[in-house]
């Protein structure tokens, strides 16, 4: 199992360990985070943006980011029906994407309060 803590100190990168009002503890009842990695042509393909579209209009929490190997990543919070929805549109994709497979597992600890996209690791 994965855990998100802390929030990015933008100035530097260091992660910060003092409490975000902006965060969410993922660790609530009836409440879902789910780490996925998208595999396939899903970089270049306006993946992220249609992504963080997707996952604000359907109210999740998390994040998306291009992975230097080509794939993409996410963490996938919210309600247990809602995220599992997201899950089934990220295999769909964009137009212009091909989605060869996604793998998942469980994530737990803090995640901002809106979804947003992040820089490519």
């Amino acid at each position: 199992m994965f855990a998100f803590h802390g929030a990015p100190d933008r100035s530097d990168g260091i992660m910060s360990e003092k409490p975000d009002m902006d965060r969410l503890d993922t660790d609530q009842p009836d409440f879902k985070a789910v780490r996925a990695r998208i595999f396939g042509k899903v970089q270049g393909v306006w993946y992220r943006g249609w992504v963080q579209t997707k996952a604000a209009r359907l109210g999740l929490y998390g994040w998306v980011r291009n992975r230097e190997d080509g794939t993409v990543e996410a963490l996938v919070c919210g309600t247990p029906n809602v995220v599992d929805r997201m899950l089934a549109l990220l295999m769909r994709g964009p137009e212009l994407a091909r989605v060869d497979r996604i793998e998942t597992e469980p994530a737990q600890g803090l995640t901002p309060k809106r979804f947003e996209v992040k820089p490519t690791v």
